[in-house]
């Protein structure tokens, strides 16, 4: 019985070691801090939709301001007066529900600063958008603009009048395109827009 007692006799020494220091462990020793967990990543879709978006380039990569600027030169052909193009407000929102509205106003003014008359057209865009994959800070996607309400005013010397506008939706601005997120930038296609809020 002996023999085979020193057979075990070390095993059981280092068993007996291994029990006293797990038992004399972390009795005067504070509990480790809790583990914070990881900040979550969001996903593409939850930082589209936490911020209006002032687009800068249009699904050509044309930029709005050139747009509004050429308006407003076609206009001084046409009247033979110089006028100057620009948008005053530009505010894209995208809703959780997979909706978007888009609302920009382009003031068309004369150079002369005599001349107190304006052009003021003012678009509301709604639409809708999907988004086929989210890989976080980019993603693939389609757009498509459904609706568009058009109003023209002209403001001369105090006077407004109303512009007869027909402008047509022009549906898919976007067809499973990459998308992508970076800082305050919002990129879908060739369409460039920066956070407002």
């Amino acid at each position: 019985m002996f023999r085979q007692f020193g057979r075990f006799a070390p095993l059981a020494l280092c068993l007996f070691a291994i029990v006293i220091a797990m038992g004399s462990c972390g009795d005067d020793d504070p509990p480790p801090p809790p583990i914070e967990p990881l900040p979550k990543e969001k996903t593409f879709k939850e930082q589209l939709v936490e911020s209006s978006w002032r687009v800068v380039s249009n699904a050509s990569g044309d930029a709005i301001d050139d747009i509004a600027q050429e308006v407003a030169e076609l206009l001084t052909l046409e009247l033979g007066i110089p006028l100057t193009g620009r948008v005053s407000q530009n505010s894209m929102r995208f809703q959780t529900s997979g909706k978007v509205n888009w609302t920009y106003v382009v003031n068309i003014s004369s150079d002369d600063p005599g001349d107190a008359g304006e052009i003021v057209y003012t678009y509301a865009i709604k639409g809708s958008y999907w988004i086929i994959e989210d890989f976080g800070s980019s993603a693939t996607m389609t757009l498509s603009f459904t609706e568009v309400d058009a109003q023209g005013k002209v403001r001369v010397d105090g006077e407004e009048a109303d512009l007869d506008l027909d402008v047509s939706a022009p549906g898919d601005v976007l067809d499973e395109e990459r998308a992508s997120i970076n800082g305050n930038q919002l990129r879908l296609g060739k369409m460039i827009a920066e956070r407002i809020d």
